[in-house]
């Protein structure tokens, strides 16, 4: 067998009573989800009823009987699993038993848990647990822990400094632990428990209590996790599936050049050499372009032989795994479909803005001067600074030549590119080997065996790159004048942290002023994949773009194929007809510029009415890229104003709209069917957890895990010296909190475990999870530079303080007025009691006003933060204008005669 399923489910006793016949309905629903390993709680069985079950069940069991009506848990395993049971053990009190099994050749651990309900005794139960698991690289808990984490780890929470809560973190840090539930589904609330309903308040209350723990190595291994909805008891049942066959054969792939090849006496010779009389050959060949594809391909075949000599070679007349060629096969079906356009009567030559007025609103246009410059021939000396200035190292395209190969060789390469290049602005076009690309796919979350969770890039030749670079770096110098500031994406000095705070003040506004608002989150799934050639090309034409540069779009785009590329397994190419590819340096620039209609739209739409700001400007959309966050009266004409946009600028542009957040205690005038978030829920908003109810988020709690995922990779880095650790701890650990940092305070218990795990691997590196360790010298101590006596090891809680403060630095040299402030000024006004807008910044110079709590969760995190972390020096007045604007209350230069401040 190649996988396991498990489930975890607290049954709320399995002693058939009133005819509810509750083992006859576990055993049809284990048998309908194939479950093969089951982790049951509270089955209410004492030793008595258990010798009458011992029959129930045919395969490995461990029960730990009930204490009276309380309690008791179970472990079954499924005789078609062929495990191999090494040892058992179980509690007398029916509160934890454990099985150790071999599977597939390797030894496991599997436990279930039931932990008490009061917190006292959860405390000591979860402490004594530690001592009760055995050591082993495959340990997998499930149960009811009767806690939630994701409710304790958010900001503000009551239960947060609770000492069950503390005692299951530090269970998880010692254990090195993970729940796979947080890194699969993010943005799901995942409930596994439901109260009766509230008859006061006419509430229920949820929450996630039953989980898995996983050590690192099985949470590799981890394939899906999800809760299924079963009446038979107030708990969910929560399923994960895990692999255990992963030795699946690598197929052979495509040829990727070893730079070190370069370094081999003769190879830039023989390259020089080869392309000189390739050139002979150029009159067999239709064109510049298939004379210059067959030249490189000859160069490929030649170093592939050099790096098989220094790579492991593949065995080709091994059989290839049927799975591995079963996922190809799907994943090669689904991106031909979406890669294909579903208006195929269309020519990119149709100019669609004679057929809509979908561009009417896109005023903006492309200036003489920078049409000009668009549309110039390519030099060398371009081409040259162009390639300088592309990252090595990073994966080729099919034919395997890197952009050192390029470098090596540019002599000779060079000019043959700009003769190609140019050859595009005059009806020419590139060769089928330039233009072929290779999609692979990177996990993003949700279940695995879904291709859409899959995130495809496209391995471009570099042959390719090189001229999308030199086009995209024409085109990023024009592109702030051509883009609004609403998006965040891929324009100079643009910033994404402007956006997501903008959203998460938004929702502060509309919560506390309980202003009757549709909050949307736009998602336009697949949006590169499936946006149309001819949408994007007359957007180009009319924002002014000359025929020049449409003219390298058409030679880059048109005629393009693509395979898919599956655990090393390459499929049969297919031809293109729409998606700009990601993996493409220009693609994300165009993709932005198309995007322009629909927000334009949006934005000038005077029947769509978002939130109204106290200047008299109106929040109504936000974007990065293909992110869309939307604000809307809920009213009929302005709903219905908004869908009708997004509708036409999906037919036109071929891209799917999704819609997706919306706060469930608002009724829509207009329905949508779209998916509502409940109160307490979250939606993951550019990278960063948001909700209506802020002070809700298990943003910690994910990036904990996260970090100690990295650390396990790390882990075998033991041979790095202390001051390499160091060096890692900063770049590679502390990295991942810094960009939810930005627009988030982290809770402090969250913190501290992330320190504890970098102090484990500091002094002790090759420590397992059960092990314990001596500080040397103190955390702290290592913060300190290394001239003074540290490490230069980064303070995780200093570094968000300062990144909160940062806010009001930003505001004070922020040149041009962003929404944000405008935003800011509208919730402090209201807390503080001010009528003037500029006195908010003008507080927070004033200790009585640092002093004062906010309701708001962002604000008051920066609060606390310029509180603690003041500016260390203020430069004294130095003309008239900033003498006369100092404050006079809360002024330390100014006192009366007992040398008070006023």
């Amino acid at each position: 067998m190649e996988k396991i399923r498990a489930v975890t489910w607290n049954v709320r006793g399995l002693w058939d009573t009133n005819g509810r016949m509750k083992r006859r309905r576990l055993k049809s629903w284990l048998h309908e989800w194939k479950v093969n390993c089951v982790f049951l709680q509270e089955s209410k069985l004492n030793e008595t009823k258990l010798k009458e079950f011992e029959m129930w069940w045919d395969g490995p069991q461990v029960w730990s009987p009930a204490q009276g009506s309380r309690g008791g848990v179970g472990f079954l395993l499924h005789r078609d699993l062929q495990a191999h049971m090494i040892d058992t053990k179980a509690d007398i009190w029916g509160k934890w038993a454990w099985m150790k099994v071999e599977i597939g050749g390797e030894a496991w651990v599997l436990m279930t848990v039931y932990a008490p309900t009061v917190v006292s005794e959860r405390v000591k139960f979860i402490a004594r647990l530690m001592m009760h698991v055995p050591k082993t690289d495959r340990l997998l808990l499930a149960g009811d822990w009767n806690v939630s984490l994701d409710e304790a780890l958010r900001p503000n929470s009551r239960t947060a400094e609770r000492n069950d809560v503390k005692t299951l973190m530090e269970f998880c840090t010692e254990l090195s632990l993970t729940d796979p539930f947080l890194i699969l589904n993010p943005e799901e609330p995942g409930y596994s428990w439901f109260s009766n309903l509230h008859r006061d308040r006419q509430t229920i209350t949820r929450r996630r209590l039953d989980f898995y723990l996983l050590s690192e190595q099985v949470m590799e291994n981890i394939i899906m996790t999800k809760e299924v909805s079963h009446p038979m008891s107030d708990h969910k049942p929560v399923v994960l599936d895990i692999r255990i066959r992963i030795g699946i054969e690598r197929g052979r792939g495509f040829f990727r050049l070893n730079s070190q090849v370069l370094e081999a006496p003769g190879i830039m010779e023989w390259v020089e050499n080869h392309m000189k009389g390739w050139k002979e050959a150029r009159q067999h060949f239709e064109s510049s372009a298939e004379w210059l594809d067959g030249g490189l391909a000859i160069t490929s075949g030649v170093l592939d032989k050099q790096m098989i000599e220094l790579r492991h070679p593949f065995d080709d007349s091994a059989p290839t795994a049927c799975t591995a060629v079963g996922m190809l096969r799907y994943a090669n079906l689904y991106y031909e479909d979406i890669l294909r356009t579903r208006r195929p009567n269309e020519d990119v030559n149709t100019y669609l803005s004679q057929q809509s007025d979908m561009w009417e609103d896109t005023k903006v246009r492309l200036g003489t001067v920078a049409k000009l410059d668009m549309d110039r021939p390519v030099t060398l000396k371009e081409l040259t600074q162009t390639l300088k200035s592309m990252v090595r190292g990073k994966s080729p395209g099919v034919d395997g030549l890197t952009v050192e190969f390029y470098s090596a060789n540019w002599g000779v390469i060079g000019p043959l590119l700009v003769e190609l290049y140019n050859e595009g602005l005059i009806g020419g076009r590139l060769g089928k080997g330039m233009t072929h690309g290779v999609i692979t796919v990177l996990f993003k979350k949700g279940d695995k065996y879904e291709v859409r969770n899959w995130r495809p890039i496209s391995l471009l030749n570099v042959s390719y790159k090189i001229l999308a670079k030199m086009l995209a770096r024409r085109l990023s110098k024009h592109l702030p004048q051509l883009v609004e500031r609403d998006q965040g994406a891929f324009v100079q000095g643009r910033s994404i942290f402007n956006n997501i705070v903008t959203a998460i003040k938004t929702l502060e506004i509309v919560q506390s002023e309980g202003l009757d608002t549709a909050v949307l989150l736009l998602d336009l799934e697949k949006a590169y994949d499936k946006v149309s050639w001819t949408f994007v090309l007359t957007t180009l034409k009319k924002m002014g773009f000359g025929t020049g540069f449409c003219s390298w779009m058409k030679v880059m785009y048109m005629r393009s194929s693509s395979a898919v590329m599956i655990n090393g397994h390459l499929s049969k190419p297919f031809q293109l007809s729409r998606s700009l590819r990601q993996g493409c340096p220009l693609a994300p620039l165009v993709f932005v510029l198309q995007m322009e209609v629909l927000l334009n739209r949006v934005r000038r739409n005077p029947d769509i009415r978002g939130l109204s700001l106290h200047n008299g400007e109106k929040c109504k959309v936000k974007a990065l890229a293909d992110d869309l966050f939307a604000v809307s009266d809920n009213t009929p004409s302005s709903l219905l104003a908004l869908k009708g946009i997004l509708r036409e600028y999906s037919t036109l542009s071929e891209a799917s709209v999704s819609t997706y957040f919306l706060p469930d205690q608002f009724s829509l005038s207009v329905e949508w069917g779209m998916r509502r978030v409940e109160r307490g829920e979250e939606e993951r908003f550019l990278g960063v957890l948001i909700s209506l109810q802020v002070e809700s988020s298990t943003e910690g709690l994910v990036l904990q895990q996260r970090i100690a995922t990295r650390l396990n990779m790390w882990g075998s880095a033991w041979h790095l010296s202390l001051i390499g650790r160091a060096l890692v701890a900063n770049i590679a650990l502390f990295s991942i909190l810094w960009f939810v940092s930005t627009v988030k305070e982290l809770v402090v218990g969250v913190l501290k475990a992330i320190r504890r795990l970098v102090a484990r691997f500091l002094w002790k590196p090759r420590a397992k999870s059960t092990e314990g360790f001596i500080s040397k010298v103190a955390l702290d101590t290592l913060t300190f530079p290394r001239e003074k006596g540290g490490l230069g090891l980064v303070d995780p809680i200093k570094k968000n303080q300062a990144q909160l403060w940062g806010w009001l630095a930003k505001a004070a040299n922020c040149s041009t007025r962003e929404q944000w402030m405008t935003l800011a000024e509208r919730i402090l006004m209201k807390e503080w009691g001010l009528s003037r807008p500029k006195d908010v910044w003008t507080c927070f110079l004033m200790p009585s006003f640092r002093e004062k709590r906010l309701k708001s969760v962002f604000w008051e995190a920066v609060r606390k933060a310029w509180k603690q972390h003041p500016p260390d020096v203020q430069i004294p007045p130095a003309t008239r204008d900033e003498v006369l604007n100092q404050l006079v209350l809360d002024n330390a230069e100014i006192q009366d005669s007992s040398e008070t401040c006023w």
